[in-house]
């Protein structure tokens, strides 16, 4: 009989700071987007053009602050701000973020990766609003600060377990591991490192975290590989990252994913596909993914589905998903060959099958198009649950019958003793901020002593790993 496991989940409820940061979208051919009255109304005086790259940033009153391709700043009054030119990002690169620095009213970091891996890598500028003005502007000090090379175009963003930090997710184009960055009152702290599997191509198109943190997923493009979109749990307490299920692709049509986004709810993922070949000639579609089957593989599902008959490539092709402020997704459309001035809407994106409701011309831009970029944000701003829900504690019920933990509060040294002699055991100690304080393996013993003497006091995480399981217990020091 398998070993009984309990899992104790914590909820943390999350005031997250000012919802109507969210409120106005500046994106493709001098696109957008203004959600402040409810619906969406569009934008039509954007000074920005860009293929992808895009972030935009309004104060909690819903008013603009600034936007960005990545290479430019632009001021709520559509000009490049005096520091704003020359960043190193690219109009190419399929995300980009704008994060608020946790604590403070003003201050603001931008995110941006060179295309497709290039040298530039991921960097990052400081936008202080209080320069220019009060128009806002770029620190000096900190213009193109390097976060590290070899940087893929992917980024996703959510809120830590505390409800004031926020993660950062970015991916290494080389090594395929994830780069997870806290984000501080204190600045970003260095990156926690966790292998995101085999893969061939971790490079372009999008990545999101669920809103309530539990899950992220990117996806995967069609580069002459047979790798799948993939879905990993996320544990917003530590920032490690755990593989879950494969989102397969249709490599027979030469599938290609682009853009995703959870819905709000947090129980479906929808995935836009803007290339698939056949014999009647090249498709658009649109997938659903239930996250509360127990096989959420096999539960994908065609939401929307439109042929080009006759044609090799496609002229209004899919890209990326966004979660709106109205509770509904938006879906971009490049005019490649036929000119689309909408956005694809999902009305009810937390409804199961095509009673989701999508509309391939939900919502007008006037006479601007979207291109395949839509604004990337903290996705923790959509969550309709308003928490993010953390493993603090996943016990084998086995362990626990031979391992003692003593004492607990404890002061200077924590004692682990196991009933029966551990070949190999791995103990790693986190504080409630992720960060890894403690990381040691020992061999043949049954009572470890551990001197935690120099660590502050507070609430620390402690994982235990053993025959390929993994115990995390929260432990108190005084």
């Amino acid at each position: 009989m398998k070993n009984l496991v309990q899992i104790f989940i914590i909820t943390f409820t999350i005031i997250v700071q000012g919802q109507s940061s969210v409120d106005k979208w500046y994106f493709g051919n001098n696109a957008g987007l203004d959600f402040s009255t409810g619906s969406p109304i569009a934008i039509t005086d954007s000074a920005m053009n860009s293929i992808e790259a895009c972030a935009s940033i309004s104060d909690d009153s819903g008013n603009l602050l600034f936007y960005t391709n990545g290479v430019n700043v632009w001021n709520s009054n559509n000009n490049i701000t005096p520091n704003g030119a020359g960043l190193l990002g690219n109009v190419s690169t399929s995300q980009m973020l704008i994060i608020q620095k946790p604590k403070t009213n003003n201050a603001y970091y931008i995110f941006y990766a060179d295309a497709y891996g290039g040298p530039n890598g991921l960097r990052y500028s400081e936008m202080d609003m209080n320069l220019n003005n009060g128009n806002g502007d770029i620190i000096n000090a900190t213009k193109n600060t390097l976060l590290h090379l070899n940087a893929a175009e992917k980024m996703a963003a959510i809120v830590h377990c505390n409800g004031t930090d926020v993660w950062l997710a970015t991916l290494n184009f080389s090594t395929n591991n994830f780069y997870i960055y806290l984000i501080t009152d204190s600045g970003i702290q260095p990156p926690i490192i966790s292998n995101s599997g085999n893969l061939d191509d971790s490079c372009c198109h999008n990545m999101k975290f669920s809103p309530n943190g539990s899950y992220l997923a990117y996806a995967n493009n069609y580069n002459g590989n047979s790798e799948d979109s993939k879905l990993y749990n996320f544990n917003a307490l530590t920032g490690l990252v755990t593989f879950n299920s494969n989102l397969p692709r249709n490599t027979d049509n030469l599938e290609n994913n682009y853009g995703l986004s959870f819905s709000p709810d947090n129980t479906k993922l929808y995935i836009s596909s803007p290339y698939n070949l056949s014999n009647e000639g090249v498709s658009n579609i649109l997938y659903q993914y239930d996250l509360e089957s127990s096989n959420i593989a096999s539960t994908k599902t065609i939401i929307f589905q439109e042929t080009f008959p006759n044609q090799g490539v496609n002229p209004t092709p899919f890209g990326s998903l966004q979660n709106g402020p109205d509770g509904k997704i938006y879906l971009a459309r490049w005019s490649a060959n036929i000119p689309v001035n909408s956005l694809g809407v999902i009305n009810n994106p937390n409804t199961l099958g095509t009673s989701c409701n999508f509309q391939l011309d939900g919502i007008s831009l006037g006479d601007k198009t979207s291109l395949l970029g839509l604004p990337n944000f903290n996705e923790s701003y959509f969550n309709q649950s308003n928490s993010i829900t953390c493993e603090e504690l996943g016990i084998d019920e086995n362990i626990k019958k031979h391992l003692k933990l003593y004492p607990n509060p404890v002061k200077t040294g924590l004692n682990i003793e196991f009933s029966n002699q551990e070949r190999v055991t791995n103990i790693k100690l986190y504080s409630t901020l992720g960060k890894l304080v403690l990381d040691t393996s020992i061999t043949n013993k049954k009572k470890i002593h551990i001197d935690i003497s120099n660590l502050q006091e507070g609430i620390y995480y402690l994982k235990i790993l053993n025959k390929n399981k993994s115990n995390t217990f929260k432990i108190v020091k005084q």
